[in-house]
C-alpha cells in the first residue's frame, strides 16, 4: 500500500518516489473532482494500481516513457498502431474497485502522478457522471487528458 491506503500490486517493489507519486496524482484527482461536483470514488482506499514490467522504456523519439504494449483493437490503422498494438502509459481494467495498470518508472518518475490522475478521471467519471464517461472513455475518436479541468 502506498502511505495513504492504496493498494498496489507490483512484480518489483516500487520505490518510494514512485509511490508518493501515486499517492500525488490521486490527491490532485479528488481536487479536481470536487471542484467539478464529484463526490464518489474519492478516496485512496477506493483504488488498486498494478505496477507493470514495460515493454519499453523510450518512445519513438527517444524519451524515457516505460509504456504497455496492447492490442491495437480500435486504435488499428491510426498513428498509434506500431504493427497492431499501441503503447500506452496505463489502462483502466477495473471499476470496482477503481483499478489501473501502468508501467514501472525506474528513473524519472515525474510522470507518474499525471498518469495515475488521467487513468482515475475515467473511474471518477464512470462513478459519477456516465454520460460523461462513456464520452471520454475511448480516445480512439480524439480526445485526450487531462478530462477533468
Amino acid at each position: 500500500k502506498t502511505r495513504k491506503g492504496t493498494r498496489i500490486f507490483a512484480a518489483t517493489r516500487p520505490s518510494a518516489k514512485m509511490l508518493n507519486a501515486i499517492d500525488s496524482g490521486l490527491a490532485e484527482l479528488f481536487r479536481v473532482a470536487r471542484r467539478n461536483g464529484y463526490n464518489k470514488n474519492l478516496r485512496f482506499s477506493d483504488y488498486t494500481v498494478f505496477v507493470a514490467r514495460p515493454d519499453r522504456t523510450r518512445s519513438a523519439d527517444g524519451q524515457y516513457s516505460p509504456d504497455i504494449a496492447v492490442g491495437a483493437a480500435q486504435y488499428a490503422g491510426s498513428v498509434y498502431d506500431k504493427g497492431g498494438y499501441i503503447y500506452v502509459a496505463g489502462m483502466v481494467i477495473g471499476y470496482n474497485p477503481g483499478a489501473f495498470i501502468i508501467g514501472e518508472h525506474t528513473g524519472d518518475v515525474s510522470r507518474v502522478s499525471d498518469i495515475v490522475r488521467f487513468e482515475g478521471e475515467h473511474i471518477v467519471l464512470y462513478h459519477n457522471d456516465r454520460k460523461r464517461y462513456h464520452q471520454t472513455a475511448d480516445h480512439s475518436k480524439g480526445g485526450g487528458h487531462p478530462i477533468l479541468k
